[in-house]
């Protein structure tokens, strides 16, 4: 690629960028003005139940409420001054095991309450240091104390080899997962929102916690999941989480949308922001922890806690919600700790403590490993992708029985692709004269704004194809047949259209970091790529075959099969796979971009094709 190409391909590509985030930032203005459109206790409480069934159906799957309390298998007690550690086994789903350590103060008289500690993006989980001086704090200060593994970190690796040793783990790994539960109408929050709520289960229905007073905090992902559950569960009475609590908005600006358990597909629609994991709350007590030089905007921190207090104000309890800082980068340091237990004596426990950091860590590595080999050498243990595979499989027998029509009904409402008449119109842009033969670079132009890069050659009466994703301005023309009546695009974030900056995770590719963004939007990349391929395709004469480069035959797939008077199938190379081929490997990483949530209840790639 030369100078002269790269520099207006990043900049289209960028300004596409943009594009997005923009439709980002006008969705969380209306969220906005909606919230601050609320003036009184009764619309309060309205909102929230609204907004709350909302986030219960974005959060799939969730636990049934008349669940019986999960079984625990109990390790040998560990003795510490002032408290015990008990290493703990929590049957999530039947084979699905959490490893925990419940920490509990030494001589208790009477049940006290119970704090849920949600671990951060560390390998060792529930052994990291601050995970089990959290504990230890909470148990040295009257209070219970359950910390647990999530997915993917600590003893509950996922992904292994065929040795049995570790292949991906934290934000990689659930992305991974992540990919899978959309396609089968969950999502990574509900997969790991399941977990929490078990757990919490697991914690009230202990002898000594008081299962009135349960209380969640967490640092980092620990954050997220303490803020996402708080808002979920409706028995939490304290929420303090830690590194998190930011703004779309800002994040938008800098970081981008974060891997797959920090959002919920459709919220951003719905105009939910980070505030509202609070909000919604209201006006039960939450005490956002936070740093002033983290990747998590601290701009963004305040002005959530601006938000949610709004809310709180109108619920008589503007002091229930607060914000601590300390100047320091990403962590959970010991006054952010100090600070959430002591919210939680004060709001749990109804005690002014001073909880007393003294910087032990309570266990070693091997005291604190709950189960040699990891939960997945259990007998009978599953991963989570078994039971996302098992999923799968259920949806796939229930789908036989819908018709064609219900078949495309369903891929046009949920990838997204609008009819004709309400989609952005194309017109080709010439950047170069027609070369001596006769090709010509350009773009393609959007009613909507997107530029995205294209290659033209006419060849009147001669047979005409687009092509989707090959590289419009860096392949160009070259090796295609000389008769044809060319058309070359590169769709959204595909290709040349690919931003060279912000690849999201690294193996995930930017495309995905588009796709995240569209996925909250309550929209898919998929659905943009079929109506960018179906506006260029109406420059060509007749109906013009299309041949689809990679991912990108994902997108093309759609717009063939939903809108075959536009296009010829049967001169078209548009060859996806399946998405059920997912659920037998975890290479999947360029595919997160390509999924449809809630697809497979449905149709699957091939069934697109079928006569």
């Amino acid at each position: 690629m030369t100078p002269e190409t790269l520099g207006p391909l990043q900049e289209a590509a960028r300004h596409n960028r943009g594009l997005v985030v923009a439709r980002v930032r006008a969705a969380l203005a209306r969220g906005t003005r909606r919230r601050e459109a609320l003036e009184s206790p009764v619309q309060v409480r309205s909102w929230q139940a609204e907004q709350r069934a909302f986030l219960r159906r974005a959060s799939a799957p969730v636990p049934p409420l008349d669940r019986a309390a999960p079984e625990v298998r109990e390790g040998a007690v560990l003795e510490r001054e002032g408290y015990t550690i008990t290493p703990l086994l929590i049957a999530s789903r039947p084979g699905l095991w959490v490893s925990a350590h419940l920490y509990l103060p030494v001589g208790l008289a009477r049940p006290v309450p119970g704090v849920l500690i949600a671990c951060g993006h560390s390998e060792e989980g529930k052994g990291y240091a601050p995970y089990q001086q959290a504990g230890a704090l909470c148990a040295t200060s009257g209070l219970a104390a359950l910390v647990f593994d999530p997915l993917d970190q600590g003893e509950r690796s996922q992904d292994l080899d065929e040795s049995g040793r570790r292949r991906t783990w934290g934000t990689r790994a659930h992305n991974l997962s992540g990919a899978k539960a959309l396609l089968v109408g969950w999502s990574q929050t509900g997969l790991e929102a399941w977990d929490a709520a078990r757990a919490l289960d697991a914690l009230a229905a202990r002898p000594e916690v008081d299962a009135a007073r349960l209380g969640v905090m967490g640092n980092s992902g620990g954050g997220t999941q303490a803020a996402q559950l708080f808002a979920l569960d409706e028995r939490l009475m304290a929420a303090a989480p830690s590194c998190y609590l930011t703004s779309h908005g800002h994040l938008a600006g800098g970081i981008g949308p974060q891997d797959a358990e920090q959002w919920q597909p459709g919220a951003l629609r719905a105009g939910l922001d980070h505030a509202d994991y609070l909000a919604l709350r209201a006006p039960v007590p939450a005490l956002i922890c936070a740093v002033e030089r983290d990747f998590f905007p601290i701009a963004g921190t305040r002005e959530a806690l601006a938000a949610a207090r709004r809310v709180y104000r109108l619920m008589g309890a503007e002091q229930a919600v607060d914000l601590v800082t300390v100047d320091e980068t990403h962590g959970w340091h010991p006054p952010l700790q100090v600070a959430s237990v002591r919210w939680m004596a004060r709001h749990l426990a109804g005690q002014q403590v001073e909880p007393r950091w003294t910087g032990e860590v309570p266990m070693t590595p091997d005291e604190a490993r709950v189960v040699p080999g990891g939960v997945l050498a259990l007998e009978g243990a599953r991963s989570i992708h078994d039971l996302l595979r098992e999923e799968a499989d259920h949806l796939a027998s229930a789908r036989k029985g819908l018709s064609r029509a219900q078949l495309l009904e369903a891929a046009r409402a949920l990838a997204g692709v609008r009819p004709r008449g309400e989609r952005p119109a194309a017109r080709f842009e010439p950047s170069q004269p027609p070369g001596a033969d006769g090709g010509q670079p350009g773009w393609i132009v959007l009613e909507d704004g997107m530029r995205l890069p294209a290659a033209r050659r006419a060849r009147p009466g001669g047979p005409a194809v687009v092509h989707l994703g090959r590289g419009a301005h860096t392949r160009g023309l070259e090796g295609l047949p000389e008769h044809e009546d060319l058309l070359l695009v590169d769709p959204l974030a595909f290709a040349d259209a690919a931003p060279d900056e912000g690849s999201w995770y690294g193996a995930f590719g930017s495309s995905a970091r588009d796709a995240a963004w569209l996925y909250q939007l309550g929209e898919t990349l998929v659905g943009v790529h079929a109506e960018q391929l179906l506006a260029a395709a109406a420059l060509l004469p007749g109906r013009p075959a299309v041949v689809a480069h990679g991912l990108a035959q994902v997108g093309a797939s759609h717009a063939l099969a939903l809108e075959p008077e536009r296009l010829d199938a049967a001169r078209s190379r548009v060859r996806p796979g399946t998405w059920r081929a997912l659920f037998e490997t975890n290479a999947i990483e360029g595919w997160f971009a390509f999924v449809v949530p809630g697809a497979l209840a449905s149709y699957d790639l091939d069934g697109l094709a079928a006569n």
